[in-house]
């Protein structure tokens, strides 16, 4: 699979996917969908066999009767095979649809696998920055769980897909500026990053603009994974700064990723040699 946070997969029951959710599980986003190319067959007999739990359940609950539940294996049709991707955080969900006929009644099923988002080791720094920022656009609420460095690094990652030209300065010696960014008209920006859970103080922001001017640079962002406290605002609209919170960075990695993550979803056949099923329905009554 070249969706790199999402290498296994399982059915989509376990994570409470249905065939009609065209939202991404992990990040709420919506999903492309393509038709593609069945690989995997799914016989009348599989068909029948799917359906005996709900048939039971149909016949004990509601009382229908077999002019509902006895399926036609001759009548099986097999509608279309779908791919849903998520470009935002790569997730993704392959699912076949399937109907058969009982002697009153057009039953619908639907076989598929979902992508698993997978744990990573936050102390392993040499985790490819794109399959961190995958992970954050999943789960977000793990970035206090990475590497500063690292965060500053997908920090970085971010700006250069939204087109800036960036480096990121030694961790050890920055002198208060973390990355910088140039704009194609050459001016530079510096940007103070601080993986905190609480809100970043005034006395932050003034160190900052001092950082600004012993680097003459003219504008700076100041980027958290919290919020600010009230008085930064005022200095911030003073002087060239523009405060992002978290939830602000975290709309920017989410454009990010729609830059970079657009049409580059591949998936392998060889690596998912079955369907699973996970769900049935029936189309109105004729």
């Amino acid at each position: 699979m070249k969706a790199w946070s999402y290498k296994q997969h399982i059915n989509p029951k376990i994570i409470n996917d249905f065939p009609f959710n065209s939202n991404c599980r992990y990040c709420g986003n919506k999903m492309e969908i393509q038709e593609i190319k069945s690989y995997w067959d799914i016989t009348a007999a599989e068909f029948i066999k799917t359906f005996e739990e709900l048939k039971f359940y149909m016949r004990k609950e509601t009382g229908v009767g077999d002019e509902t539940l006895n399926l036609r294996p001759d009548t099986l049709d097999d509608e279309s095979t779908s791919l849903l991707h998520c470009n935002i955080c790569s997730w993704w969900r392959i699912q076949k649809h399937l109907s058969m006929w009982a002697p009153s009644q057009l039953w619908d099923s639907y076989f598929g696998v979902s992508g698993v988002l997978k744990n990573l080791d936050f102390t392993d720094q040499s985790i490819p920055i794109k399959e961190i920022r995958n992970y954050l656009a999943a789960r977000y609420n793990h970035r206090f769980h990475i590497h500063p460095k690292v965060f500053e690094e997908v920090v970085s990652s971010v700006f250069k897909s939204l087109g800036y030209n960036n480096y990121i300065t030694a961790y050890s010696n920055d002198g208060g500026i973390d990355v910088v960014l140039e704009r194609p008209d050459k001016e530079l920006i510096g940007i103070q990053i601080k993986r905190y859970k609480k809100s970043i103080k005034v006395e932050q922001i003034r160190s900052f603009l001092g950082a600004l001017m012993i680097n003459n640079m003219t504008k700076g962002l100041f980027v958290c994974t919290s919020d600010f406290q009230s008085g930064c605002f005022p200095i911030s609209k003073s002087f060239p700064i523009m405060l992002i919170n978290a939830q602000s960075f975290y709309e920017a990695l989410k454009e990010a990723q729609q830059k970079d993550n657009d049409n580059a979803f591949e998936f392998n056949k060889s690596s998912i040699p079955r369907l699973y099923y996970f769900d049935s329905l029936h189309r109105n009554s004729l």
